[in-house]
């Protein structure tokens, strides 16, 4: 790689990362890009961990991206050879983002920074005690409504940034956690939910193909300043 693509800026005082999508020529900090390394058998490898050894390629974290990077044959030129795409290659990487930010949710909740159910959910909420909101992407919009304009309520309240995370499915999130019928789970401040958040951001961002606005069953995480309202996110309404 090159020393351009790995080169530091230097923000608040500090040397950050920087790399280089090979699709768009973008610099960007490496949590916004996903890392590919080669098998030895030049097999196209998504290294979502930075962890495997020899020369990596990075692209922005979206399909959109990925698929520009294939098309050009980016990782050919970047590798130096021929590269082996394995079949289906956006969807698996796609999986793979999927599993990996409900692998992180799972130690959260391991580690005892996740409570589950509405109830009880509701209650940790209203005593701002809540620093990100987790709701299964097909639940009822009805009831995920009221749930969350309350922890937006309390946000504006607290002077504190919501975060919703609207990603993944009842199955997934129950699955993830060990229990049956997970819809709303919320998690408190600290390391693993930390990683969470950057595992659901990067997958929000890879589902995010193009500038248009995506389902709330595909990708959704809310950030907004405290001053806005539930309506201000276009929350829709069903009956729960």
């Amino acid at each position: 790689m090159s020393a351009r693509s790995q080169q530091q800026v230097r923000t608040n005082g500090a040397d950050r990362p920087i790399r280089t999508c090979i699709a768009s020529r973008e610099e960007r900090a490496p949590e916004e890009l996903i890392r590919f390394a080669l098998s030895p058998q030049s097999k196209l490898t998504p290294d979502l961990a930075n962890t495997l050894p020899g020369r990596g390629a990075w692209v922005t974290c979206s399909k959109e991206h990925l698929q520009k990077a294939l098309n050009k044959k980016a990782f050919d030129r970047t590798f130096r050879c021929a590269v082996r795409v394995p079949d289906n290659f956006v969807d698996l990487v796609e999986r793979l983002l999927t599993e990996r930010g409900l692998q992180s949710l799972s130690l959260a909740n391991k580690a005892g920074n996740v409570i589950t159910g509405f109830t009880k959910v509701n209650a940790a909420v209203s005593t701002g005690a809540v620093d990100i909101l987790v709701q299964a992407a097909d639940a009822s919009i009805d009831g995920k409504k009221r749930l969350a304009s309350r922890y937006k309520a309390v946000c504006r309240e607290l002077a504190k940034e919501p975060k919703i995370i609207d990603l993944f499915s009842i199955e997934q999130l129950s699955l993830a956690m060990g229990r049956p019928n997970v819809v709303h789970a919320a998690l408190n401040q600290g390391r693993v939910a930390d990683e969470f958040v950057l595992a659901a951001r990067r997958l929000s961002g890879f589902r995010l193909y193009d500038d248009a606005s995506t389902s709330s069953t595909q990708a959704a995480i809310v950030e907004t300043s405290p001053s806005e309202s539930a309506n201000d996110l276009g929350l829709e309404t069903e009956q729960a």
